[in-house]
């Protein structure tokens, strides 16, 4: 267990050991037909020290459980007091703890990881989701207006009836999305080149989009083909030259989805 050391659990056993050593002990001097007197006041006292000694114990473990619980709680709360404030949070791990009720709008959460996670619900609304983790995770719901979600991992990922509209989808492989039944998304939802024709589309619902510079109301759409941004570059972006001497490298060609890592020049 955190926070207890081996001696601690060595001084417990050796505790409960005495314990119960001195209750049998008392309980045979008891059982004894020819128990005189002063072997009844000792098996009371057996009796009395090896009870209180177990009863101690149970006790003292009963305390170390209880502080550690507290100390996981304040713990808890803690990070999840740090996540609420932070707008920048570069890699975040999501298992950490719980993120329930959490609140990820406009944060920055490149390189996160949420994956297999339950997203039901959550507000991602413009939020920086670069590179992000979404294996597997629920995202039934959840509101992702505006947000960036370029070369992330989407595979097995349920965008069921989540909220789409103006959010940047490019160099994601989204043909590996597990579901975009009811997604919704209007003519700024950026989708990478050819995803328009690909059967999970189906799904999507068009919404209109109105441009609050002139107060115009766009048609429904399901979005458009980009890619509407630069591809990453580790922590650097790129548009094909050079960018602080990191040169994008292609692993694999295959447009759109080329996986790239970073190198520097020798």
């Amino acid at each position: 267990m955190p926070g207890i050391s081996p001696w601690q659990w060595i001084l417990v056993g050796i505790l409960v050991l005495v314990g119960v050593f001195l209750a049998a002990l008392a309980w045979r001097l008891a059982a004894h037909p020819t128990l005189t007197g002063d072997s009844q006041a000792e098996s009371s006292v057996l009796s009395g020290v090896g009870g209180g000694l177990i009863a101690g114990f149970a006790v003292g473990l009963s305390v170390m459980f209880l502080q550690q619980a507290i100390g996981k709680s304040e713990e808890a709360a803690a990070w999840r007091a740090d996540v609420a404030i932070a707008s920048t949070i570069p890699g975040f791990d999501s298992h950490a703890h719980s993120i329930k009720g959490l609140n990820f709008s406009g944060k920055s959460l490149r390189d996160a990881d949420f994956s297999h996670q339950d997203l039901t619900d959550f507000e991602f609304r413009d939020a920086d989701l670069r590179g992000a983790d979404f294996t597997g995770a629920d995202l039934r719901n959840a509101d992702l207006i505006g947000a960036r979600v370029t070369a992330a991992e989407l595979r097995g990922a349920k965008f069921e009836g989540a909220l789409l509209q103006d959010a940047d989808f490019s160099w994601s492989d989204t043909t590996v999305i597990g579901t975009l039944a009811g997604a919704q998304a209007n003519e700024r939802t950026c989708w990478p080149p050819g995803f328009l024709n690909d059967p999970l589309m189906r799904g999507v619902d068009a919404e209109q989009w109105r441009n609050v510079a002139d107060n115009t109301v766009h048609p429904p759409s399901k979005g458009k083909e980009g890619p509407c941004s630069p591809l990453e570059v580790g922590s650097q972006e790129s548009t094909g030259d050079s960018t602080n001497g990191f040169v994008p490298l292609l692993l694999s060609t295959q447009w759109p989805y080329a996986t790239v890592r970073a190198v520097r020049p020798s």
